[in-house]
């Protein structure tokens, strides 16, 4: 009699690839707004410690990138792949989205280009909008709570002990 063996049918194992994937992703946005506070001396943008400006940044900041990631991974690349292969398409798409972050540092520039990719073969490989939403929500969000949580002295950062020695 053949014994049973356990192991995750490829659903499965594609879920908890995915979950791993947004773990790493948030444990960069995490990292990175550590490393932000340290280099540059950034913090949150919102001056007043109040809870209901935080609350209303992340509700707005969840809608924009839901309809964001809807119109660069929804939107835009379906409508390239129905004219273009499938590598000119997402060719395509990480150029016109890693030109949306110009506006940003050029480290912001370079990560959307690989970050891009990502979510670009996550939308291609399950055919939805969705995986990229997420993903992309896990990094953002993970960032700015962290930023907020430096901000509020919930963790500590690099940068405000050196703010605290030169007081």
């Amino acid at each position: 009699e053949k014994q049973q063996q356990f192991y995750w049918p490829g659903w499965q194992t594609n879920l908890a690839l995915y979950i791993l994937l947004c773990g790493i992703t948030g444990l960069a946005g995490y990292f990175g707004a550590k490393r932000k506070t340290t280099s540059l001396g950034f913090s949150f943008f919102c001056d007043q410690h109040v809870p209901v400006h935080y609350v209303s940044y992340f509700i707005t900041r969840i809608i924009y990138l839901v309809l964001y990631e809807i119109f660069f991974r929804g939107l835009f690349l379906y409508a390239c792949l129905a004219l273009v292969d499938v590598k000119l398409a997402i060719a395509i798409n990480i150029f016109v989205y890693s030109i949306a972050h110009w506006y940003s540092n050029r480290q912001e520039v370079i990560g959307s280009l690989p970050f891009g990719l990502i979510l670009c073969l996550l939308t291609v490989w399950y055919d939805s909008v969705w995986p990229a939403v997420v993903l992309h929500l896990s990094l953002a969000l993970s960032h700015d709570l962290t930023l907020v949580m430096i901000k509020e002295k919930i963790i500590a950062s690099p940068f405000n002990s050196l703010l605290k020695s030169k007081t």
